[in-house]
């Protein structure tokens, strides 16, 4: 009889390779893995590490979204995962997802560019339950940290990468276990950007605005 924790790993990148190796590495033995890459992973390593090529050479079952929610015991854990969890749909209520940003705030897209374009002096990333809102499930822990302002949007993504990747070294094994605590996000505070808050086809920078915030556009 297999008593191994269920486990997937959904998502992209960097921080989705880094986390399934963390399991690999510290926890094979008590977990029966499975993985689920985004629709658009061609499985080829780019300018990060393609989370699908990584599964296949490590012969990680990966598996599809109607097969999970057949899943009583499931442990589903979003690593910038890219399509919508509708948890209605699935037998376990363990879903969770690491957002990059100090929810509630900027929820949605564009934690990279949003927060260095409105000033912010910080942000962080977030564990969180799925709900069937947009990144507005329950808390369960957060890492903050400092925003430069030499800062680009790349510079604040490679950060959410690896505070993402401590954030989930340091509750798996809660998570693993159901020894996790949770609260409610607060209202105050939130915000949330759609994906047409930036038309890339139509960047152009406010030269009427103060040296700071000129900077910040760029």
């Amino acid at each position: 009889m297999n008593n191994k924790i269920r486990v997937c790993i959904a998502g992209k990148n960097n921080i989705a390779v880094n986390a399934l190796n963390y399991l690999i590495t510290n926890y094979q033995s008590k977990i029966d893995l499975c993985c689920l890459p985004n629709p658009n992973d061609r499985g080829e390593d780019g300018w990060q590490f393609s989370f699908k090529k990584y599964c296949d050479e490590n012969k990680i079952n990966r598996v599809e979204v109607e097969e999970l929610r057949k899943i009583k015991d499931l442990i589903f854990i979003s690593l910038e995962y890219s399509e919508i969890i509708d948890t209605k749909y699935f037998l376990t209520n363990e879903l969770f997802n690491i957002h990059f940003s100090l929810l509630p705030k900027y929820r949605g897209m564009y934690t990279s560019a949003m927060p260095i374009k409105n000033g912010e002096q910080e942000s962080g990333v977030t564990l969180h339950k799925i709900d069937n809102g947009i990144d507005t499930g329950d808390i369960i822990d957060q890492l903050c940290f400092k925003i430069t302002t030499n800062d680009t949007a790349r510079d604040l993504y490679f950060k959410y990468l690896d505070y993402g990747f401590d954030l989930f070294k340091n509750n798996i094994e809660a998570l693993l276990n159901k020894k996790y605590k949770c609260y409610k996000q607060p209202i105050f505070n939130a915000s949330y950007y759609s994906k047409k808050t930036i038309n890339f086809n139509d960047l152009k920078i406010n030269f009427f605005k103060s040296a700071y915030e000129v900077n910040n556009q760029i």
